[in-house]
């Protein structure tokens, strides 16, 4: 009798304090991906949460997709990585060294859970997010996100000016000239670009190209940038000795501090100096540049930050030969352009 009372209380023990033996994590029904090395780490921890028995081991084992169990894996913390996607099940156990009600030397095991290894997933494409509209040489930053793949990735970022800007477009003379039609490479190796872009140009294409691990490339959508800024209207030269009359060539007089300004040089014509005026109604970056007729940079004034407020600059024409120039104020959205005369 007694010797039935000891298997029937060790059985009891064993039936109501296996529940007291359980997973911490992984949750059941738990997915894990793959990282790009095509392996997944899965931890374990088991918990015991009744006070009637005293343990002197933990342990897990896992059930593989094929169906084998692996060993046994001492501790009540570990874990594995797996390679192999598919179906996994886990089961923890400890081992009761006594009980209260006088049991010792036995196994108790927790409820059998399943989580799941998915592969990594396989570079589907790229997505580019970011900035669609900049003020005039206003930094904008733009993040490119890799759809799976694997790591490491290599990012080459490319933009494309839609257009000339409102100054080449109207007036036919294209200072710096900005070639369209044509993807050009920009920034590092980086999932970030920041920069900004050309004041000449009314519109930006940008872009990013995209290359895996396993040499799998994907180039990103394209976003298309708005550049502010509008330019003096002006007509197109019939020639190379710019025939055009341009807008405005009269000296401007101020009526509001809240204005942008360009004012006519004074003298012109002029040898060989000349003082060119403008007014800011705002702080922000200014560029006053010189062009000749063919469109291309003689000579930068002003590239710099200035606070609000009238401004005089001097030009120096020594250096050039007798002709007409243009001269270009661009400031935050507003760019104006003037013509004068170096007669030597």
């Amino acid at each position: 009798m007694k010797k039935f009372l000891l298997i029937f209380f060790v059985f009891l023990n064993t039936f109501l304090f296996g529940s007291n033996v359980y997973i911490d994590y992984p949750s059941n029904g738990t997915h894990y991906v793959m990282d790009s090395n095509d392996r997944a780490g899965v931890n374990y921890h088991i918990l015991t949460v009744s006070l009637y028995f005293v343990t002197d081991w933990y342990g897990a084992r896992v059930q593989y997709p094929d169906g084998h169990w692996d060993l046994w894996v001492n501790g009540q913390s570990g874990g594995w990585s797996f390679t192999q996607s598919g179906t996994y099940h886990i089961q923890a156990a400890v081992h009761v060294v006594q009980d209260l009600g006088g049991a010792s030397d036995y196994y108790m095991y927790s409820v059998i859970l399943t989580f799941y290894v998915d592969p990594h997933p396989i570079f589907t494409g790229v997505n580019i997010s970011g900035p669609t509209s900049l003020g005039v040489q206003q930094n904008g930053t733009w993040n490119a996100a890799p759809i799976g793949g694997y790591w490491p990735f290599n990012y080459q970022w490319y933009y494309m000016y839609a257009s000339n800007g409102a100054f080449a477009a109207r007036s036919g003379i294209q200072p710096n000239l900005l070639p369209v039609n044509t993807w050009y490479p920009t920034g590092s190796n980086s999932p970030t670009l920041t920069r900004s872009f050309d004041y000449n140009a009314n519109g930006v294409y940008l872009k990013c190209v995209v290359t895996d691990a396993h040499n799998i490339t994907f180039t990103s959508n394209i976003l298309t940038i708005s550049i502010g800024g509008n330019a003096a209207v002006i007509n197109s030269p019939h020639n190379n000795e710019a025939t055009a009359k341009l807008a405005d060539e009269s000296p401007l007089s101020v009526k509001s501090s809240n204005e942008f300004v360009l004012k006519q040089n004074s003298p012109n014509p002029f040898n060989p100096t000349t003082i060119i005026n403008y007014q800011l109604p705002e702080d922000g970056f200014v560029s006053l540049k010189i062009f000749d007729v063919l469109g291309r940079e003689v000579q930068t004034l002003v590239n710099d930050f200035k606070n609000r407020g009238k401004y005089s600059v001097t030009f120096d024409a020594s250096n050039l030969a007798s002709g007409i120039y243009l001269y270009q104020l661009n400031a935050k959205n507003f760019i104006s352009v003037k013509k004068m005369i170096v007669a030597k």
